[in-house]
C-alpha cells in the first residue's frame, strides 16, 4: 500500500512541496498635509506693494498658488478618526517696510476636537505657540481613505491671540481669513528645502540709464504723436518667452513698463499712451537681453476751436473711498484745494476754465490744485489744473497734473515726491450723463469717470477701468455759438479713452484693486509700520 499524506485542518499540507499563497500588503497611508493661504489679501500686498516685500518658505514649504503646502511631521489622530492634533512641518516668513513687518509662522498645528469643531496654533517667533484661529469643520467636506482623513474648504476664523499677535490687532477677531484644507495620514519626509519671492514692487526698483541705449530697431505704430496719444510698439531679437522687458521713454527717462514678455519667438509688442512730454524728439525704447529704439516726434495737444468757451466748471470728487480713507482713523488725514480750486462736500470745484470747442473736438482748461495728505506726511499727492479734451458727444478725457511718493517708500523714509505732468487719468462718459441746454449754457451732471491707463500707473491701488466719482461740468459759449452743434460728432482727437472692466483684485500704494480684500490687506501692512514705529519710540 502506498502511504497516504493526510490534509491539516489549518490548511497546511505535510508535503513541503505543495506552494503556499502570500498575503496581500496592507495598503500603505497618503502623506499627510496642510495646504492654506493665510490670508491672500495680505501676502498679495507684500509680494506685489511693498518696496522690500519678501516671502520666505523653509524646512520644505512649498507653493501651489496663493496656498502655502505644509507636510506633516506627527500626529496622534487614527484615521478614520481626525480627533488628535496633527503637526505640520515648516514654517513660513513675510517682510517689509525694512523689517517693520517681520512675521514667521513656523510648524503650523491642528486639533481636532469633535467632527465639528477644531483648532489651529502655531509657533510664532517671538510670541511662542499661539492659538491663531478657530477651525469650523461641520462646514468643510469630508473624505476618507485607506489610513487618511482629509478636510477641504475649513472656514477659519481669526482669534483674539492670533489678531494681535500675528496682525497687531488690525484684523478683529472674528474676521474670516481664507479657507484651508488638510490631510492626516503618513508623515511627511523632513525637508530642508526653502525658497523666498521678492515683491514685484522690488523687482521693479529699477533704475534706467540716463541715455537711450538705441535709437534703432524698434517698429511704431506712429512717429507723431500726441501727449496722451495710444501707439503700438514691436521689435524682435529677444530671448524666447523672455519677461520683464523694459519700455522707457527719453529725453529724460520715463519708465512707462517693466513687464513686457517676448512670444515664443522672440518677439515683444507694447501699447501704451505717451506721457506728459515737452514738444520735439523723444527716443522710446525697449530694454531687455537686447536693446531697441525709435525716434518720435511729439507735437502740442493743444486743442482749438471754433467756439469761444466763456466760462466753465468743472465739480468732480475724485474718489470717495480714497477720500474716506485719507480723513479717516488709519490716515488721519486732510486735504487742501487751492490755486482757484474749492472744496464742497463732496465735490472739489475747478471754476473760471476756459477753451474752445467745435463739432468734432475740444478743450476747456482749468486751473487749480489739490492736495491729499495723510500718515504724518508719508501720504502726499498733489493734483493740478485739468482739462478736458473732447472726443466728440459721447466721450472725454480728463488730464490733470499728478504728483506723489510712494506710501510704502515714504514710511520706510526714503519717499520722493515724483511728478507726472498730463496724464490722461480718467475717462469721461459724456453720453450717459444728464445733459440740459439754458441759452449758451450746456450743464452734463452725474458724467461716469473711469480710470485710464496712465493714472492707473501712478495710483496703483486702482485697477485700469475703475469706476471714480461721478463729475459735473458745465461750461458757455460765446455769442453766436450753437451749443447744440458743439461737439455733437465723433471727435478726431488723438487722446484715447481705452476704458477697460474693472480689474478688482490686490491692494497696491494705500488701497487695493477697489476690493475690500485688498484694502484691508493694504491698510494691515500700514498699520504694521505705524504699530511697530509707536513703540518703538
Amino acid at each position: 500500500y502506498e502511504t497516504f499524506t493526510p490534509l491539516n485542518f489549518d490548511g497546511d499540507y505535510s508535503n513541503p512541496t505543495k506552494p503556499t499563497t502570500p498575503k496581500p500588503e496592507k495598503p500603505k497611508a497618503g502623506a499627510g498635509s496642510l495646504s492654506w493661504a493665510i490670508s491672500s489679501g495680505w501676502i498679495s500686498y507684500v509680494n506685489n506693494n511693498v518696496s522690500d516685500g519678501k516671502v520666505s518658505t523653509s524646512g520644505g514649504v512649498k507653493r501651489s498658488g496663493s496656498d502655502f503646502i505644509f507636510g506633516q511631521k506627527s500626529t496622534t489622530a487614527k484615521p478614520p478618526s481626525a480627533v488628535g492634533t496633527t503637526t505640520y512641518r515648516g514654517s513660513v516668513n513675510v517682510y517689509g517696510h525694512s523689517g517693520v513687518m517681520n512675521v514667521t509662522i513656523n510648524e503650523p498645528a491642528i486639533r481636532v476636537i469633535n467632527d465639528s469643531r477644531a483648532e489651529l496654533t502655531a509657533s510664532v517667533a517671538g510670541k511662542g505657540r499661539i492659538h491663531i484661529a478657530n477651525l469650523n469643520l461641520a462646514a468643510a467636506t469630508k473624505s476618507a481613505n485607506t489610513g487618511t482623513v482629509k478636510y477641504t474648504g475649513v472656514p477659519v476664523t481669526l482669534t483674539a491671540r492670533g489678531a494681535s499677535d500675528v496682525f497687531e490687532d488690525f484684523y478683529p477677531a472674528g474676521k474670516s481669513l481664507d479657507r484651508l484644507s488638510f490631510t492626516i495620514g503618513a508623515n511627511a519626509k523632513a525637508s530642508n528645502e526653502s525658497s523666498s519671492s521678492t515683491s514685484a514692487a522690488a523687482a521693479k526698483d529699477w533704475t534706467p540709464p540716463a541715455e537711450p541705449p538705441a535709437t534703432e530697431g524698434l517698429d511704431v505704430s506712429e512717429d507723431e504723436v500726441k501727449v496722451g496719444q495710444t501707439i503700438t510698439a514691436t521689435a524682435g531679437g529677444f530671448v524666447p518667452g523672455e519677461k520683464n522687458i523694459k519700455v522707457v521713454v527719453y529725453s529724460e527717462p520715463i519708465i512707462l513698463s517693466q513687464d513686457v514678455q517676448a512670444d515664443a519667438n522672440g518677439r515683444a509688442s507694447w501699447t501704451g499712451q505717451i506721457p506728459g512730454l515737452e514738444p520735439g524728439e523723444h527716443t522710446l525704447t525697449f530694454q531687455g537681453s537686447t536693446n531697441v529704439g525709435a525716434v518720435i516726434t511729439v507735437v502740442g495737444d493743444e486743442i482749438v476751436g471754433k467756439c469761444e468757451v466763456t466760462d466753465a466748471t468743472l465739480k468732480w470728487g475724485f474718489k470717495e473711498q480714497f477720500r474716506s480713507y485719507v480723513s479717516g482713523m488709519i490716515a488721519r488725514g486732510d486735504w487742501e484745494a487751492y490755486d482757484g480750486a474749492q472744496y464742497e462736500t463732496p465735490e472739489f470745484i475747478w471754476p473760471s476754465g476756459d477753451g474752445s470747442v467745435d463739432t468734432k473736438q475740444g478743450q476747456i482748461n482749468f486751473n487749480g490744485s489739490v492736495d491729499f495728505n495723510g500718515h504724518s506726511g508719508a501720504l502726499d499727492m498733489t493734483i493740478d489744473d485739468p482739462k478736458i479734451i473732447f472726443e466728440g458727444s459721447d466721450n472725454a478725457t480728463l488730464v490733470l497734473d499728478y504728483a506723489a511718493s510712494d506710501i510704502s517708500e515714504a514710511i520706510a523714509g526714503k519717499g520722493v515726491k515724483t511728478a507726472s505732468p498730463q496724464t490722461p487719468f480718467v475717462s469721461m462718459e459724456l453720453s450717459a450723463a444728464k445733459r440740459t441746454v439754458d441759452g449758451n449754457t450746456v450743464t452734463l451732471a452725474n458724467i461716469p469717470t473711469r480710470l485710464l491707463g496712465p493714472g492707473a500707473a501712478l495710483l496703483t491701488q486702482y485697477g485700469e477701468g475703475e469706476r471714480f466719482d461721478d463729475a459735473t461740468l458745465v461750461y458757455t459759449l460765446a455769442e453766436g455759438c450753437d451749443p447744440e452743434a458743439a461737439v455733437s460728432e465723433k471727435a478726431t482727437t488723438s487722446i484715447s479713452k481705452k476704458v477697460l472692466p474693472a480689474k478688482g483684485g490686490v491692494p497696491v500704494f494705500w488701497i487695493a484693486g477697489g476690493t475690500i480684500a485688498a484694502l484691508l490687506a493694504l491698510i494691515a501692512g500700514i498699520m504694521w509700520a505705524i504699530r511697530r514705529r509707536m513703540v518703538r519710540a
